[in-house]
């Protein structure tokens, strides 16, 4: 399976608008953006999403959304997993994600457990990969085990934005 790991974009700050919760958090105008970044980075991959598996809290959905308004059509399910939105077990994801067989998955999360389920997926418990906000990881997965994948390469919002696509 070819994964990709998606931490969410640029969301506003608690207080702002009214927001009284994390998971009521939503995209700011330069997260907007990022999402749209992200989806024409996949786009241009060439590689053909099958489904999305995001996060419930408003921000990792918005990111979710956002990509896929930039790929062509038609755009893969959205599927909400309540296993993202904090603690990650990776085990747990490990097994959901299993289920869609051998096609292109994206994971939109957070940070830090985004960051520990890449790691634990490359082979250490102990390795937690600082994913930045927008910032998207290719990994091959050959099995659902710990050191199970390859990360084929990681890309920021600061590489993105600097690329013409």
């Amino acid at each position: 399976m070819d994964l990709f790991l998606v931490r969410h974009a640029e969301a506003v700050d608690l207080g702002h608008e009214g927001v009284s919760s994390d998971a009521e958090r939503f995209l700011s105008p330069e997260g907007h953006e990022q999402a749209f970044r992200l989806g024409a980075w996949l786009k241009h991959s060439g590689v053909p999403i099958a489904a999305v598996v995001t996060s419930p809290m408003v921000r990792a959905r918005q990111t979710a959304e956002g990509m896929i308004a930039r790929l062509t059509p038609p755009a893969p399910p959205i599927h909400v997993f309540d296993e993202i939105a904090e603690s990650m077990r990776p085990k747990r994801v490990s097994r959901f994600l299993a289920e869609f067989g051998d096609t292109s998955v994206v994971l939109v999360g957070h940070q830090p457990t985004l960051g520990q389920f890449l790691g634990w997926l490359i082979g250490s418990r102990d390795v937690a990969i600082r994913v930045g906000k927008g910032a998207m990881a290719r990994l091959d997965v050959l099995d659902w085990r710990k050191g199970g994948a390859e990360l084929v390469w990681l890309v920021t919002q600061d590489w993105l934005e600097s690329e013409a696509l």
